[in-house]
């Protein structure tokens, strides 16, 4: 263990120092830094694979990057064979399409939905932007109303929780 310790910086020594054997610090440091299940990187990853043109490059330089970004989507994505699996895909897919298409006045709710990986599907994704949404367009449209309507949203709260 002291190995592992001795080959990290500061700050992910403070995440892990407590725990008491290898696996546990290899578990802990999987999930804080992987990004296999992580929605923000998915979202990322098509919103850059819709958005990819060839933009004046040669086609070999355009090409190279559809493979390239391809090829990352499938490392958070492989080609299976397993339904549930692939249907948890399929809903990473779609949250990230509906979060990709949303009005530039709601880019905060994405962001803070994005970074929180709250979204686990469709209609949770829905249901969180609608509150905030709906919430802004109720009120004056002041920013701290949306600001307060968005950190209730993040948190799981809302008008339906009470």
């Amino acid at each position: 263990m002291t190995w592992l310790l001795n080959s990290m910086e500061e700050s992910v020594i403070a995440n892990v120092v407590f725990l008491t054997t290898d696996k546990a610090m290899w578990d802990a440091l999987h999930d804080m830094y992987s990004h296999e299940k992580s929605i923000s990187r998915v979202f990322e990853l098509y919103e850059r694979l819709f958005s990819l043109k060839q933009d004046g490059r040669a086609v070999s330089d355009y090409f190279a990057s559809l493979k390239g970004t391809t090829n990352e989507i499938l490392l958070y994505h492989p080609l299976i064979c397993d339904a549930r699996t692939r249907k948890t895909q399929w809903e990473d897919f779609l949250v990230a399409k509906f979060l990709s298409g949303l009005d530039n006045n709601l880019k905060v709710v994405r962001d803070h939905l994005l970074a929180s990986d709250l979204v686990s599907a469709l209609s949770n994704a829905l249901s969180r932007v609608l509150r905030v949404a709906t919430g802004s367009s109720d009120s004056s449209s002041s920013s701290g109303t949306t600001t307060e309507s968005l950190a209730m949203v993040v948190r799981g709260w809302g008008r339906s929780s009470f």
